[in-house]
């Protein structure tokens, strides 16, 4: 499920303007290395990636959902944060070893 909700972001973000770089896929949550545009917030960026992810999944994966006994799929928050002086390089080697 993961990897298709990956390949979906992938879709979405080409299509709303901004760049998905990393995604890792955790049990109760997901990391996201997004390359936004400054016409775009982060919080519009987030909720466009948490709206369609809970679309994809209720409409793709719906009996993960009813098994684990759940309607919604993220809670009411994020947390995003700034590369700042990090590569590129080094945080995708962070990801992918937390993934």
């Amino acid at each position: 499920m993961g990897e298709a909700l990956a390949k979906y972001w992938l879709h979405v973000a080409m299509k709303r303007g901004f760049a998905i770089e990393q995604v890792s896929v955790l049990p109760d949550h997901v990391h996201i290395m997004v390359k936004n545009v400054p016409k775009m917030s982060v919080e519009d960026c987030a909720l466009i990636l948490m709206n369609n992810g809970q679309y994809f999944v209720g409409k793709h994966f719906p009996s993960t959902l009813v098994q684990a006994g759940i309607d919604r799929l993220w809670q009411a928050s994020a947390y995003a944060g700034t590369c700042g002086q990090m590569t590129t390089a080094l945080l995708k080697s962070f990801l992918s070893r937390a993934g």
